[in-house]
């Protein structure tokens, strides 16, 4: 079974800086697939091609062997899988709209679309800090990636922005035990002195009315007075100080 986990990012300005040049690099080369497929339709419709579709394969070659060695440079600066990556995306959206699956996809925006891109899944390994990735070097992470057994990777791991921390989202597969369901079936019935009642004569017990609990109440009560107070006091005495306007 497959889970998916997102770990907070502690980067450095250097590697925020990669991250950023990486986002638009995926942003970029998104609307530049949907262009040109839109420009080999229109074609198409003219009966210049025989196929309504272009192969995302020809885009990414025209960007490596022309555009990433003339005009377009700044490419080089983040790994190779980012733009990849991206025409891929742009090219799977384009089919589900084609078979209908999904509507039209729409050209990303600056301000409105998700900051996020993809990290090669072969580069990217776990560290005692966090992890490693292709360009970016040794990311420190909030708390530890999961531990994947010898030869596995992580699946779609990508990096995002939420308008105040960077991200990494992974998917990776674990294994549950298999238990052996039996023909038994069970009544609940939920009480009030009992949390809940069993019809094979079992109760639970509710943990809301221990000694534990009921300690931890009466402690919050406690400290609540004591904040209250401190505010208290911090508004009289910034009452007094305060100079009149006038």
């Amino acid at each position: 079974m497959y889970i998916a986990t997102r770990i907070k990012l502690n980067p450095t300005k250097e590697q925020e800086c990669l991250f950023w040049k990486s986002a638009g690099t995926a942003r970029w080369t998104y609307n530049f697939f949907l262009a040109e497929s839109e420009r080999h339709y229109a074609e198409y419709l003219n009966g210049k091609h025989e196929k309504k579709t272009i192969k995302e394969s020809d885009v990414r070659k025209y960007i490596n062997n022309v555009l990433k060695k003339t005009t377009h440079q700044w490419l080089k600066e983040v790994g190779s899988n980012v733009m990849k990556q991206a025409v891929k995306d742009a090219d799977k959206a384009r089919k589900r709209w084609f078979d209908g699956v999904s509507g039209k996809p729409k050209f990303k925006s600056k301000r409105k679309s998700k900051v996020s891109f993809y990290v090669n899944y072969e580069s990217l390994k776990r560290t005692k800090e966090g992890f490693r990735g292709e360009k970016i070097g040794v990311v420190k992470t909030y708390q530890p990636l999961p531990k994947l057994p010898k030869g596995e990777n992580y699946s779609n791991p990508r990096i995002s922005y939420d308008g105040r921390n960077w991200f990494l989202s992974v998917g990776y597969e674990i294994e549950y035990e298999k238990i052996e369901l039996t023909d038994e079936s069970l009544g609940i019935d939920v009480g009030i002195k009992e949390l809940a009642v069993c019809s094979d004569g079992s109760f639970k017990k509710n943990i809301n009315k221990t000694k534990e609990v009921r300690r931890l109440e009466r402690k919050l009560k406690r400290e609540q007075k004591k904040l209250s107070r401190k505010i208290q006091a911090n508004i009289v005495a910034h009452t007094k100080n305060r100079k009149p306007i006038y």
